[in-house]
């Protein structure tokens, strides 16, 4: 007798249980394959060592940007993370500060640590505070120290807010990615250095 007979032959219940089986049999096949294939894990950026890479790959990106982190302002307080080797000159470290609301905007402080920034006191100067690098802000604000404190960017949360800073090392974003507030985020991105200067 054929197969096809033998299966018309069967009751509902047993067609049901005979497709039960195949489908226990085909999942526990496809459960070993996945236990026995390693799955690679996911690549981690060394941003400890990232700015030194930007050179290398300046001709192949082409302005576009090289790395980018997003934060998330309400799961990530504190997230920190820093670019170029600290301490050094070209040590740059976002942190993420207060969340606070003023005059009915959402401000988000990113405090900015490190000589990467060009942020300099002079005392040989007329000026207590100097910016070296080119910065341009649109919705934002840089709050300079006076007694040596860290330099902070009050990013005010709006459509359209920007900061940019373009350094000797690599340019600099940080812009709105969602204004939801669920899932309030920006985003650093980092480029080639341009050359921008306000001079």
């Amino acid at each position: 007798m054929r197969l096809k007979e033998r299966y018309r032959r069967l009751t509902l219940w047993n067609k049901i249980s005979l497709w039960g089986s195949i489908a226990s049999i085909v999942s526990i096949a496809i459960a070993i394959v996945l236990w026995r294939v390693p799955i690679s894990a996911p690549i981690a950026i060394d941003w400890s060592a990232a700015l030194a890479d930007l050179q290398l790959l300046e001709e192949k990106a082409k302005g576009d940007a090289l790395m980018s982190r997003t934060f998330w302002l309400a799961r990530e307080p504190g997230a920190t993370i820093s670019l170029g080797e600290c301490p050094s000159d070209k040590c740059m470290t976002f942190k993420l500060g207060r969340l606070r609301l003023e005059d009915r905007q959402i401000i988000q402080e990113v405090i900015l640590i490190g000589d990467g920034f060009g942020v300099k006191h002079r005392p040989d100067t007329k000026y207590l505070v100097a910016v070296d690098n080119a910065i341009r802000v649109k919705g934002a604000a840089l709050s300079l120290s006076l007694s040596g404190g860290p330099t902070v960017l009050e990013f005010g949360l709006q459509k359209g807010a920007e900061f940019e800073m373009f350094t000797p090392h690599a340019d600099l974003k940080v812009s709105i990615v969602d204004l939801r507030t669920d899932s309030l985020r920006i985003r650093l991105d980092v480029k080639p250095p341009s050359g921008f200067s306000l001079n």
